[in-house]
């Protein structure tokens, strides 16, 4: 349990520094595979809110959403959500 705590600390450290550092799509893919090997990984709800305000576009954006880290974070939690339910490895 304290193992999998402390990797869990371990993997947030590194998802940060991946927002700060390294490409967007780098910091997404973390938080897809954070997603599925952590369960309730909201870090990276808050992750794509933290990418929106760095590297987020201008408000006269596609369809008027100016959000699309963290609407794509949110759909990726539901969906992987739904799917870890069915599917436990």
């Amino acid at each position: 349990m304290i193992r999998m705590l402390l990797f869990r600390i371990l993997y947030n450290i590194f998802l940060v520094t991946s927002i700060l550092f390294a490409p967007w799509y780098c910091a997404l893919f973390l938080c897809v595979i954070g997603l599925v090997l952590f369960d309730h990984y909201y870090e990276s709800i808050f992750a794509g809110i933290f990418l929106d305000i760095l590297y987020g576009i201008q408000y006269n954006s596609l369809l008027g959403v100016p959000m699309y880290s963290t609407l794509m974070v949110v759909i990726l939690f539901i969906a992987i959500k739904m799917l870890t339910t069915h599917f436990r490895f």
